[in-house]
């Protein structure tokens, strides 16, 4: 509206297109201060986002460098338990023949 439009209004009309006009310049002001906050919002996420995937990417370089050693481990893990199995049966047999054995002998005089 042009100044000599607003003159023809009353002083509270007046008054009412100021308070509007006021009102649509802070409004202009906190668009622009939230598309700010957005932008630096979204920089941020950005950010923590290419920490995250060279986290990852940390993260599956040790899994590929370690994962043939733990594979060896439980292999060896797996075979120390075979044979714990193994020599438990013949410390079974050796005591089941000593006793035998011991039944045989005489008794100590």
């Amino acid at each position: 509206m042009s100044e000599e439009e607003i003159k023809q209004f009353s002083p509270f009309e007046q008054r009412v297109l100021a308070a509007f006009a006021e009102l649509r310049v802070e409004m202009n002001n906190l668009r622009v201060e939230m598309n700010n906050r957005f932008d630096e919002t979204n920089n941020r996420i950005d950010a923590l986002d290419g920490r995250l995937t060279a986290l990852e990417d940390k993260v599956d370089a040790r899994l590929r460098e370690t994962r043939p050693i733990w594979e060896n481990v439980l292999t060896r893990v797996k075979l120390i338990d075979a044979k714990l199995d193994v020599l438990g049966k013949d410390l079974i047999e050796v005591r089941a023949e000593t006793d035998l054995l011991k039944q045989r002998l005489p008794p100590a005089a």
